[in-house]
Formats: C-alpha cells, sequence, structure tokens
C-alpha cells in the first residue's frame, strides 16, 4: 500500500541500508543510517516522504536542512503508540524528530491516537485497503467451528491471548479447531504448548484458503496499528472478534460493538454466543461482508493524495 501511495505521486525511492554497518545499539544505529542516507536524497525535491517511524530522524534532519521544502511521515507501525513507553531520552528524540513534519498520515484510528495531541493538527487519515474483490468471491461455511488468525506470531500481535481464548472454548467445543498463519520468533514457543487442535500454518503467500476453513477471525493484539487481515476475512464473510488496541476496530464496531473484546475470556463469551446462535451468526457474517466492502483501493489513495494536495497548496 504505501509504495503505491508512493507510485501515485510519481516517488523516487531511496534506501536508508547502509553497507558494512551492523551496529547493535539502535540509537547510534539509527543516527549513523540517517545522517547517511542524506546523501541518497535529491536536491530538487518537493516532498519527502517518510515511510515510517524509522524514518522520522533521517527524515527531521533533512527538513532541518530544507526548511522551505514538504516533509510527510506515513504513521502506520507502533513506533508513537509505544511513545510513552519508551526512556526519556528515546522519546524526546521522536518529539523533537516529530516537530519537523509538515503531514503525519495516520492509518486508522488507533493510529491518529497514538500521534501525541500537539501534533495531531497536521494529521490527516488515509486508510489502508484490502482487495475486497478477490477475497470476498468465495465465502466461508459458518457451520465450521473454527478460529484463524493471519499475522505476526508473537506477544505484541496478542498469539498467546488467542491461544489461551481457545483452550477455555474447547470445553464446550472440543471439536473445534485454532489455525494460526504466519512466523515470528515466540512461534516455536507457542507451538510447545501443545494441542492436537492449534494448527500452526507458517507463512502462507496466499491466506485465503485458511480464512475460509472458519467462522470467526480473532485478533487479540497488544498492538495492531493496521491489520489487514481482519477485512480481508471479514471480506469472506467471518466474524471478527477484536481487541481495543486493533486498528481497524472502527469498521468492527459498524458490525456490532459487542465484535470487540477487552480479554481472552471475553472474546470466549462472544464466541460461544455466536456459535450458539445460527441466526445471529448469519446476520453479523452478512454485515461484516458489507462493511469490509468498503475499504477499497480507491478510497485509501484517494486519501492518500488528497492529504498530499493539501499539504502543497499550504491548506
Amino acid at each position: 500500500m504505501h509504495k503505491e501511495w508512493a507510485e501515485s505521486i510519481n516517488s523516487e525511492f531511496v534506501s536508508n541500508k547502509v553497507n558494512g554497518t551492523n551496529l547493535d545499539i539502535w540509537i547510534i544505529g539509527r543516527f549513523v543510517k540517517s545522517f547517511s542516507v542524506q546523501e541518497k536524497i535529491p536536491k530538487n525535491i518537493d516532498l519527502l516522504l517518510c515511510e515510517s517511524g524509522s524514518e522520522m530522524i533521517a527524515g527531521a534532519l533533512w527538513k532541518k536542512k530544507n526548511p522551505s521544502k514538504k516533509i510527510a511521515l506515513i504513521v502506520d507501525d507502533p513506533k508513537l503508540f509505544l511513545l510513552k513507553k519508551m526512556n526519556p531520552i528515546t522519546r524526546s528524540i521522536y518529539l523533537w524528530a516529530l516537530k519537523y513534519f509538515d503531514l503525519l498520515i495516520p492509518t486508522t484510528d488507533l493510529m491518529l491516537e497514538a500521534i501525541p495531541e500537539k501534533f495531531r493538527e497536521k494529521a490527516r487519515i488515509a486508510p489502508m485497503y484490502a482487495k475486497t474483490e478477490y477475497f470476498s468471491e468465495k465465502q466461508t461455511d459458518l457451520k465450521q467451528k473454527n478460529l484463524v488468525f493471519v499475522g505476526l506470531v508473537g506477544e505484541e500481535k496478542g498469539v498467546d491471548r488467542i491461544i489461551e481464548c481457545y483452550k477455555i472454548l474447547q470445553n464446550n467445543f472440543p471439536e473445534s479447531r485454532l489455525i494460526i498463519v504466519g512466523e515470528g520468533k515466540k512461534k516455536s514457543l507457542y507451538e510447545s504448548w501443545k494441542n492436537k487442535n492449534i494448527e500452526f500454518a507458517g507463512y502462507q503467500k496466499e491466506p485465503r484458503k485458511f480464512l475460509l476453513q472458519a467462522s470467526i477471525y480473532l485478533n487479540l493484539a497488544r498492538i495492531e496499528p493496521a491489520g489487514i487481515a481482519v477485512i480481508e476475512a471479514m471480506c469472506a464473510g467471518l466474524i471478527p472478534i477484536v481487541s481495543e488496541n486493533v486498528g481497524f476496530k472502527e469498521v468492527v464496531k459498524n458490525v456490532s460493538k459487542d465484535l470487540i473484546v477487552d480479554s481472552p475470556q471475553m472474546a470466549a463469551k462472544q464466541i460461544n454466543r455466536l456459535w450458539n446462535d445460527k441466526v445471529l451468526l448469519g446476520n453479523l457474517s452478512k454485515k461484516a461482508v458489507i462493511e469490509a466492502k468498503k475499504v477499497t483501493r480507491e478510497k485509501s489513495i484517494n486519501a492518500f493524495l488528497e492529504a498530499i494536495n493539501r499539504l502543497m497548496k499550504n491548506e
């Protein structure tokens, strides 16, 4: 998505990689990269678009040298969400960098809320999008008593919470399965929590076939800026159950506010309710498809272009 946004304004890609640099101390390595990348940025540009929080320092240094030019930041990673938990020195560096950006582009309401309040007047949301037509071509069988998650396998994405929720559900639905699609450093640990009905499918280039094996999409992340798999699953008719820290919770809320939960226990309670009420399950599935189909590529690119155009016109 970031690539398509950049291409829509004819951007030239600049890599932040520094050959021969392998520094374990992040702040030193980040500054080395930030200073080094300055030489790669073309001199005759009007706008510098920084892809994520990792480019904030480099962007701020560039803007300081080019105060008359424009700079924008895509806010689509946990960096600003985690700002309050950073040590004071690291936090002050990022706050220093933020003041140099003319435009902040969060991808969800959650990412907008992560931006410190004094900088939010510079923010304009441009949502991510799903391949809605592709993922809605086939609809899942709601009779399946299975759960699925697609994403990074780790604590940040709440995979431990998902497993906890599933173990509660197994008491009432012993035939059910949990399918976890993705890779991550914690995968081998979670695999050791033996349960014959939990499948770790690993990385999959085409996750749709796994989505179609379940009726519930579960994401209990501690932070998920804009997990597009939530929308992809909804397109296929799955009912999403997500935590408060999942970026697309505003779309899920349009299906039902009860689908946003604050614990594995609450998630299990909602799934129990759905699997015991076929009418409710069917109605929410239909609503999920309708809401997910609104998250389109056209809306995403148009919102991005509008934000950029207003910046360049000083509006």
